[in-house]
């Protein structure tokens, strides 16, 4: 379990799969979670702890929106579901930070332009402002980040997190690409190597159940 003791200027990214947010009703997504999410998180903003959340979920929020029980299987259809289901899912975050006072800024991310050169002002800007950063990418959207998971480990290697936090429900370790969450664990292993290697800090990563969720975000931080 990570434990800070001096929590001022940490930056942790914390995952949510999409199975962690429908809880059991797919493809419903689960309001009570969204609101424990922004509660947690919340509370680590004002311990100072700087937290970016990566969501999955925009398929299955479009699904939602258009009474769809059936997965979309061509990666048109999901593409068209993941775009309004971004929308609902942003609204739902929205909503439930607001009530802590926090605004949620919502950017999905496509294969139309390198985020990465941009993310340091991003993560920079939402840090000085005070905003959360809410992710997301479309599965196969992208070529070299498939999906969430990926996406996670590589903001939290170019932001030089101090943890990586995923969140799922127990018996869904894998995507919706062949990939799974096991891999993208080692994938961010084999970076914490690179990164030793050039002396920065190492980011400590947790695979969890949501049910985990309030432990997990008590452990970031330590109340005076």
């Amino acid at each position: 379990m990570i434990v800070f003791l001096d929590v001022r200027d940490k930056t942790v990214v914390l995952k949510f799969g999409t199975n962690s947010l429908v809880r059991g009703n797919y493809p419903n997504i689960n309001r009570d979670t969204v609101y424990r999410i922004a509660h947690e998180v919340s509370g680590l903003a004002r311990a100072g702890v700087h937290a970016c959340i990566v969501t999955s979920g925009a398929v299955a929020a479009g699904m939602e929106l258009l009474g769809y029980r059936r997965r979309p299987e061509g990666f048109g259809e999901r593409r068209v579901f993941a775009a309004l289901g971004g929308r609902l899912l942003w609204n739902l975050y929205a909503a439930a930070f607001e009530e802590h006072g926090l605004e949620v800024a919502y950017c999905p991310v496509s294969g139309n332009y390198n985020f990465y050169d941009g993310l340091g002002g991003i993560m920079g800007l939402s840090r000085s402002e005070g905003f959360i950063l809410l992710l997301n990418t479309y599965d196969a959207m992208l070529e070299y980040v498939r999906d969430n998971d990926t996406l996670a480990a590589e903001v939290a290697c170019d932001a030089q997190a101090d943890a990586l936090v995923v969140f799922t429900d127990s018996g869904t370790m894998g995507t919706g690409n062949g990939e799974s969450k096991q891999q993208a664990m080692e994938k961010m292993a084999l970076h914490n190597k690179v990164q030793a290697r050039l002396g920065l800090r190492q980011t400590s990563v947790q695979v969890l159940g949501i049910e985990s969720l309030e432990e997990a975000c008590k452990s970031l931080y330590r109340i005076r």
